[in-house]
């Protein structure tokens, strides 16, 4: 006998049909072309049965979607417990739809606070389940959905399918333009694998939202999207999109709107370059000639069979730069650089920059200097251990530690390369002392990036072990810390530990500097007592 409430849901594209064990007042999940409506019998010989929602769509989380109540389906299994729901979402898809809301920026109507909109929204949210090789958005098309990514991924498209432009993974967001601008579609969506999603039908956001007021093309820019549709100036879009870029990277910082002007219609008419999945950016043994600014997409970092550090662009909607260090000391590379997902990607050569030089001494000729010089004191300050880490110590490593951070994602790439820069390596014995009481109880903000091993902050008293920081985690001293401790190398047997630090000053002076970033320290566990 079927579980009670259950539905069968069937599609009349496919023929494919689908027991759903799904409680009073649940959400009903779909998929593309189905229709859901409570079960008539017997199902038809290509039926598969569901007994839980992880049986269609793996996740690497525990929330679900749907409350799925306890009774006995045909072969008289149990079903899963009801999983707790907030207005019918669970709490994991509650931040994937705040985060959204909040970068989308959108005003609520009649003067109503965010939160208020957040609860009206709620009601109207649909969680949809897709199959892959679905066309959710076809360019040219009225969009009627605002979609969000629970579980899953999907490729945004050239007009003619055959190019991926883009990777959309949880968190990823999409449909937004057609809704906001009232334009058609400008780009193709298809479903990679099976994918769950948070949908926001067209009438919600506009009775919900003031229409947004920025320009369409600085919407494609912060977003870097790349324009396929006449509604969108494709060459205005990709030149903005790279003088923001410069903007927004610590080389170029300094450099004034003429210079940068002059440097993109230097580079014209290749902007922009869409890197597929799998393919190298950098290999072991190039020669670094350029710069490749990563503006959206994901990128691997590798030495022989090891990987060192992972960044993921798309969701920080922040640049970030490859190369810096081989053009500056002329170098030849030492790690591996993939995309492990469709990357946009934009890459200037040494001749451009040189070429600049030339033609604005006192301006680029001296800022290069400069940079030239930060770089040369990194490199002098890590020779004797990089000959022991060759790989472990580029700092392609450390920013990209220092990029994907929690503590550093509320801040610029320009602020992390200003720490990064900054930072000296040293390597501790297993058990050492990193921070002694006296030098810990006057940190004012110092860093310590484990790049190897790990660190542990231990009480005076007890020699209790208050906080484990692991490999590819930062070290630094919150507020809810007590003064009274210490910080030691971790022991992992005859395994020496080996850090990046940056000076609290270093860091004070950068935050300073840089008034858009701010620190995002983790907050005080439940079961921690402070001594003061």
């Amino acid at each position: 006998m079927r579980s009670r409430n259950s539905y069968l849901a069937y599609s009349e594209r496919g023929g494919h049909m689908s027991a759903w064990p799904m409680p009073d007042g649940a959400l009903v999940v779909h998929t593309l072309g189905m229709r859901i409506g409570p079960s008539m019998g017997s199902s038809s010989s290509k039926s598969k049965k569901i007994k839980r929602q992880t049986d269609l769509l793996p996740l690497d989380h525990d929330s679900t979607t749907v409350h799925v109540t306890v009774g006995e389906d045909d072969e008289g299994e149990k079903t899963d417990e009801e999983t707790p729901v907030i207005h019918g979402l669970s709490e994991e898809q509650l931040k994937l739809l705040q985060g959204c809301l909040n970068d989308l920026g959108m005003c609520p109507v009649n003067d109503q606070t965010m939160d208020t909109v957040t609860a009206a929204v709620l009601s109207h949210i649909k969680v949809e389940l897709y199959e892959a090789g679905v066309d959710l958005i076809v360019k040219g098309q009225a969009g009627e959905k605002l979609y969000v990514v629970e579980a899953g991924s999907l490729d945004v498209l050239s007009e003619e399918g055959s190019e991926v432009l883009a990777s959309l993974v949880r968190g990823s967001y999409f449909g937004e333009v057609s809704l906001l601008y009232g334009v058609p579609c400008t780009a193709n969506v298809r479903t990679v694998t099976q994918c769950r999603l948070l949908c926001l039908d067209r009438e919600v956001v506009n009775q919900e939202f003031e229409p947004v007021n920025v320009d369409i093309i600085d919407w494609f820019v912060s977003h870097s999207y790349i324009p396929t549709s006449p509604v969108v100036d494709a060459k205005r879009t990709q030149r903005r999109t790279l003088l923001w870029s410069l903007k927004s990277i610590h080389l170029f910082a300094d450099w004034s709107i003429d210079v940068l002007k002059s440097f993109i219609l230097e580079m014209e008419p290749a902007l922009v370059t869409v890197y597929p999945k799998h393919s190298a950016i950098l290999l072991q043994g190039d020669h670094i000639d350029s710069l490749w600014i990563v503006l959206r997409g994901s990128i691997l970092t590798r030495s022989s069979a090891e990987t060192l550090a992972m960044v993921d662009t798309s969701l920080k909607k922040m640049p970030f730069v490859i190369g810096e260090e081989g053009l500056f000391l002329d170098k030849i590379s030492t790690l591996d650089i993939y995309c492990s997902s469709c990357c946009q990607v934009i890459q200037i050569n040494k001749y451009c920059i040189d070429t600049l030089i030339e033609q604005f001494p006192e301006s680029v000729g001296k800022s290069w200097g400069e940079c030239m010089v930060s770089w040369t004191k990194l490199s002098e300050s890590r020779v004797i251990l990089q000959k022991t880490h060759p790989t472990l110590l580029q700092t392609e490593v450390l920013f990209q530690l220092l990029y994907q951070n929690p503590l550093l994602r509320q801040c610029s790439y320009s602020f992390v390369q200003s720490l990064g820069i900054q930072a000296t390596p040293y390597e501790y014995k297993p058990g050492a002392t990193v921070y002694d009481r006296k030098k810990y109880s006057k940190d004012k903000g110092s860093m310590a990036v484990v790049v190897k091993g790990s660190l542990k902050l231990l009480t005076i008293t007890g020699n209790h072990t208050v906080r484990k920081v692991e490999q590819g985690d930062i070290f630094y001293k919150c507020s809810w810390m007590s003064d009274k401790a210490m910080v030691v190398a971790g022991n992992h047997g005859d395994k020496d530990t080996l850090l990046w630090q940056i000076p609290s000053q270093a860091v004070l002076e950068s935050l300073e500097r840089f008034k858009d970033s701010h620190l995002s320290p983790p907050p005080q566990p439940l079961s921690q007592t402070t001594e003061k």
